[in-house]
């Protein structure tokens, strides 16, 4: 046969051997990248085709043929190889971009049907309400009643113009935010319907007392605002033991009536807030302190308990010195009669601390240039407070008291 003709039936009969091979080689590269995170490199796959193309060559009569036939024999073989490496980059590359969580993938894309975002407000946000039983979460003791019934008849508003997946994050976040849930899982869907699995709050002491140290409980009179975390002296069995308060509570929370069928959920809130900070009087409260002076806290009935300094705060002391110093600090909202006055030459007073308008700027800048306190909305402004300038500043201010 002629050359052109050898050339045809090579390509014929390198793509009748080299389809099986190619299609073997990409499903591999792509299992192995999808699953593996690994690549098959082009030698590898070559490797592997050769007896596949080998062994369909010998079916359809390829091997065997005589001398002449040789120019089919190695364009056929070019062929397959090609299809075998074309393959294995295509394998490759489909695994690469395919998301590794078809379903996550999918469901990230999905917002909001049209039914639910007709209730949407003139603000954006659409009203989240739970739907069905609040289902507890594994591994932890259920919810009480006042919260689930809290969770169960609960609103929340979130924009509307979010995907689904942002919209459960979001309202995970707020319920772990407002109930103060130890785990959380929430799921939306398009008709705004929440399904919400909740665990209850931790009130785990073990977590918050340190290694060597034991949590201890006694009657004691409060001082008024004692809260979990402050520093504490306890007078007990004449000697004095330092801890760190866990918890407080008044004597009035824990007489609570047998026949009382529990507090509302606006109750529980108050409640929570009573017990993390005391109004003063007698109380129980517990305290973390040293393994070795629990036996002398416990064996005393009429323990005492003194709040220590937490250390002094450097904006006191900065206050104090200029107090001494004869100076007075105000805090002003400027106008254009104050920064005239501070632009005066003859002028006493000094700008420490300047505020943008809307918080631009990111909050205070202490150390301001002329610039910096032209643009400014508020401002911290020290002088002489024998002086009438300082007391003549906008009607507005407030003068800081050390």
């Amino acid at each position: 046969m002629s050359l052109p003709v050898e050339v045809l039936l090579g390509i014929s009969f390198g793509l009748l051997v080299g389809l099986i091979p190619a299609f073997a080689v990409g499903l591999a590269s792509f299992l192995f990248e999808y699953y593996g995170d690994r690549s098959i490199p082009g030698f590898a796959a070559v490797l592997v085709a050769l007896p596949l193309a080998g062994a369909n060559g010998y079916a359809v009569g390829l091997v065997g043929t005589t001398v002449e036939q040789a120019p089919r024999l190695l364009i056929a073989a070019l062929v397959a190889l090609m299809l075998v490496l074309y393959a294995n980059s295509q394998g490759n590359a489909i695994a690469a971009d395919l998301p590794r969580d078809l379903a996550q993938a999918t469901r990230s894309r999905r917002t909001l049907s049209a039914e639910a975002l007709d209730s949407v407000d003139g603000s954006g946000q659409v009203m989240i309400r739970a739907t069905g039983e609040i289902r507890d979460v594994e591994g932890y003791p259920p919810l009480s009643p006042e919260l689930r019934t809290a969770l169960e008849t609960g609103a929340w508003r979130l924009p509307a113009d979010l995907p689904l997946d942002e919209l459960e994050a979001r309202l995970a976040d707020q319920l772990r935010t407002d109930y103060d849930l130890a785990d959380v899982a929430v799921s939306i869907d398009a008709r705004g319907r929440a399904s919400i699995a909740a665990a209850p709050p931790s009130r785990d002491l073990a977590e918050r007392v340190p290694d060597g140290w034991r949590a201890v409980s006694f009657t004691a009179l409060l001082p008024t605002g004692l809260s979990p975390g402050d520093e504490v002296v306890v007078d007990a069995g004449g000697e004095s033991v330092s801890g760190r308060v866990l918890s407080v509570s008044a004597d009035s929370d824990d007489d609570a009536d047998e026949d009382d069928p529990g507090p509302s959920p606006g109750e529980v809130e108050t409640r929570k807030r009573a017990r993390a900070e005391t109004t003063g009087g007698r109380g129980r409260v517990t305290v973390a302190v040293r393994t070795a002076d629990a036996r002398t806290v416990l064996g005393d009935d009429e323990a005492q308990v003194r709040v220590t300094s937490q250390g002094t705060s450097h904006v006191f002391e900065a206050f104090s010195h200029l107090e001494r110093a004869g100076q007075a600090v105000r805090r002003v909202r400027l106008d254009d009669d104050d920064r005239a006055a501070i632009a005066d030459a003859g002028s006493d007073l000094s700008v420490v601390g300047v505020r943008r308008p809307d918080g631009a700027g990111r909050g205070w800048q202490f150390g301001p240039d002329a610039a910096s306190v032209e643009e400014a909305d508020e401002a911290f402004v020290v002088g002489n407070d024998g002086s009438d300038r300082i007391h003549r500043l906008s009607g507005d201010g407030v003068e800081v008291e050390p």
